[in-house]
């Protein structure tokens, strides 16, 4: 035909009547990877037309010779019992890994898993052989997979993870987050080609579902469990307070906020050291001059030439069709039908805002977006220099993807609804506040708050000897107990409803004082908790001290029982200024956030 009519070469596809033709007749569709579709990361499954309507029965099952995955279909229900982040460790009773490694591969640390329990809500008298099972984050730890030639692709790993609908794709838990007692999950696929095999589960993670504490969940047959050799960690990074974002990026341990080499898709591709928190300070106080915080609602508009309308939601002014925000927003009661009045101009109010979009989610969002973004600039070429993004440059172009979108133009004059920035204002006035930010939010945390020239002089002046007496003390004596141990309504926006401490009703500055004598192993900021002071008794226990307003200990302090560690405050996730205190046993001698959180009342009589 081209050669008869050449210049139909030329016609675009826009321009040309395809609604007679199947998405089946272009040639070699069937053989194209799904990463190569532009866009492809930002696409949620609830989006693929007719999915919602295939019963679990209908889903892809595997062949009759694909042993492992035959032996994980099932319709085996569970409960989640608890989401734990990733400073646990020695996770042994798990029920995720790989159709090669078998499904009960245990994690030694960096283990965020969700614990689950076998439907059985009589009370633990009524234990049932399935409690407490473990299915680890594959965020957090990767497991041997694939087959035949192919399985050399991605150096042979994958998420670990479980097959519960067949062998068609793998469900990984993504991050747990303690704090709001939630838990994200996604969805890796694989490429296979008859005797060549078949590569592991790496292409994703495409966005599934997420899960409260006490949601049921699918997880398949939980027969033929095979123990196996242990998990290795990825390195991804915990981001800040409830977020979640889609890398599996090496860990920087000079700098714990740092994000080190952002894309991981190729070894040849351009890295950088980012700090995410920074960044996102820096939006925000950007965002600041037109906003006000988490509560800030901004003004309708449409972008994409009418196709997407909507608003700005909070700290970040989000537009509530961002897929990150939404996919969060949709998923509570009610959701969607919130997304809907606003895109076709409803004003929201702030509690409407914090019910469907609350602080939490906002930071969630904002991290896994930011990481989108840096993982698909580095690819790009800058048309200022010709190479790809790099360095301050790739910072400013990010900037400028969240203020005006994806397909923005570099350094644009475009603006906002408000005339305040353009776009290359905006990415530069970013820029700015990143770099004053970095320095202040991401000191090491032995540094934390208090610099050790401030350890020396908040000191009593004498050596402590960091021995436990075996008892505890009360931390803030004279202080009423505000919250206790246990589940309990949630206080505030993104606040756990189930209380791993007892919280004591201090105002801001009270001394705070070490439960017992041992050494601290943490002092720094923690997401939900603000400032925190962990202490290791050195007798498989710990104690945690939250919401600091200041820190006069570092890590590797030793200190004595009822000696003043830091003063109370309001930092973090809270309803206002108080003292939250834990108690973990059984925690890996000298590991912050290990161990099992137990009611400070058997230790101390407050």
């Amino acid at each position: 035909m081209l050669a008869i009519s050449p210049q139909a070469g030329q016609l675009q596809l826009r321009e040309i009547d395809l609604s007679s033709f199947p998405v089946t007749s272009i040639p070699n569709l069937k053989a194209v990877q799904l990463q190569q579709f532009e866009g492809w990361m930002n696409s949620f499954v609830e989006d693929v037309p007719g999915l919602g309507h295939v019963p679990l029965g209908a889903m892809p099952n595997p062949s009759p010779s694909e042993s492992f995955a035959n032996a994980e279909l099932g319709s085996l229900v569970m409960r989640i019992d608890q989401v734990y982040g990733s400073a646990e460790a020695q996770r042994n009773n798990t029920i995720s890994g790989s159709d090669l490694q078998g499904f009960s591969v245990p994690c030694a640390g960096d283990c965020a898993y969700i614990e689950l329990d076998d439907l059985e809500n009589a009370g633990r008298n009524a234990r049932g052989s399935l409690e407490g099972k473990q299915w680890i984050s594959g965020k957090y730890q990767e497991v041997e997979g694939g087959w035949g030639t192919l399985r050399s692709v991605n150096g042979g790993r994958e998420p670990t993870g479980r097959l519960p609908f067949g062998s068609a794709f793998k469900v990984a838990v993504m991050e747990p987050d303690e704090t709001s007692d939630t838990v994200d999950t996604a969805l890796f696929f694989r490429f296979c080609a008859n005797a060549l095999g078949c590569t592991p589960y790496f292409i994703g993670p495409v966005p599934f579902f997420t899960y409260k504490a006490n949601a049921l969940i699918f997880v398949g047959d939980l027969s033929n469990q095979r123990v196996s050799p242990i998990s290795q960690p990825t390195g991804a990074i915990k981001e800040t307070e409830g977020s979640s974002t889609n890398d599996s990026n090496p860990r920087d341990d000079s700098n714990p906020c740092s994000l080190s080499n952002v894309s991981q898709t190729r070894s040849d591709q351009p890295t950088a050291d980012i700090d995410l928190r920074a960044l996102a300070e820096a939006i925000a106080s950007v965002e600041s001059a037109g906003s006000g915080g988490y509560q800030a609602i901004g003004v309708h508009t449409c972008a994409d030439g009418g196709q997407n309308c909507g608003r700005g939601l909070g700290r970040y002014q989000f537009m509530s069709y961002n897929p990150y925000a939404a996919q969060l927003i949709a998923a509570k009661p009610e959701g969607q039908a919130f997304l809907n009045r606003v895109e076709q101009g409803y004003q929201p109010t702030e509690a409407e805002l914090f019910q469907f979009f609350p602080p939490a989610d906002q930071d969630r969002a904002l991290m896994a977006d930011l990481a989108n973004k840096f993982q698909v600039t580095q690819t790009q070429i800058d048309p200022t220099t010709g190479q790809p993004f790099t360095g301050d440059r790739l910072i400013e172009r990010v900037a400028q993807k969240h203020f005006g979108g994806d397909y923005s133009q570099v350094d644009g004059d475009g603006s906002d609804a408000l005339g305040r920035l353009n776009l290359r204002d905006y990415g530069q006035a970013a820029l700015s506040r990143y770099q004053a930010e970095d320095t202040l939010t991401c000191a090491p945390a032995s540094s934390s708050s208090s610099s050790s020239t401030d350890t020396e002089n908040n000191s009593t002046g004498n050596e402590t000897s960091g021995q436990a007496t075996g008892t505890l003390a009360n931390p803030a004596p004279n202080f009423p107990v505000t919250s206790e141990f246990g589940p309990r309504n949630s206080p505030c926006a993104g606040c756990s409803n189930n209380h791993r401490g007892i919280d004591i009703g201090t105002p801001e500055g009270t001394p705070v004082q070490a439960a017992d004598g041992g050494q601290v192993v943490y002092a720094g900021w923690a997401e939900g908790y603000g400032n925190t002071v962990i202490i290791d008794h050195g007798n498989g226990r710990q104690t945690r001290y939250a919401h600091l307003s200041s820190m006069n200990v570092a890590v590797g302090t030793a200190v004595d029982q009822g000696q003043q560690i830091a003063d109370s405050g309001m930092t973090g996730l809270g309803t206002g200024p108080h003292l939250h205190f834990e108690v973990r046993t059984d925690t890996t001698p000298g590991q912050p956030f290990s161990g099992t959180a137990v009611n400070p009342r058997q230790y101390v009589n407050f």
